[in-house]
């Protein structure tokens, strides 16, 4: 057990450690939580805590933070991509910082070939987020990258895996 829960452990007066609050603590409680908040609510509070550590420490520490929680936590989506780029044997790196003006985070880059993969998620990247794609997009392409937008149909069919084997094998060799 770490130190840090060690401190927090309250005793009972016979000396055993207090149960209290460990239902809060069980894993299915917190999903069962987490379902009842809305999306907007989750996303407020996500820009709330951004502006608070970009307020505290500086932007590129709040984005580098946010990059490094991103890397630990795929989504089912981006862990899907990461499977095929796997198994196509190919280098890459995730949520890379690209551009200088601009905090953008690309979610796959493949240096060598000069390649950004973008996973196009239905919740952060519907109808309402079309500008700011395409921002990201411009901002990829100003700094010389190919950008291919997989969306989340297409990574779920599987019709996302022969986009990006035609697309780096274009990359690589200019054709197919």
């Amino acid at each position: 057990m770490s130190r840090r829960l060690q401190k927090r452990r309250r005793l009972r007066k016979d000396g055993q450690p207090s149960q209290r609050g460990a239902h809060f603590r069980s894993s299915d409680l917190q999903r069962e939580l987490r379902s009842r908040v809305s999306s907007e609510a989750s996303s407020a509070n996500g820009k709330k805590g951004w502006l608070a550590t970009a307020t505290k420490y500086g932007a590129d520490f709040a984005a580098q933070t946010l990059a490094r929680w991103r890397r630990e936590h795929p989504s089912k989506l981006e862990r899907q991509v990461s499977a095929w780029l796997d198994e196509f044997q190919v280098t890459y790196e995730r949520e890379v910082l690209i551009g200088k003006r601009l905090i953008l985070f690309a979610d796959f880059v493949l240096a060598d070939i000069k390649l950004v993969i973008e996973v196009d998620g239905q919740r952060w990247h519907g109808q309402d987020h079309k500008a700011r794609d395409a921002r990201k997009t411009r901002c990829f392409q100003h700094n010389g990258y190919v950008v291919l937008r997989l969306n989340e149909k297409a990574i779920q069919s599987g019709a996302a895996k022969e986009q990006l084997d035609v697309a780096i094998h274009r990359r690589m060799f200019g054709r197919k």
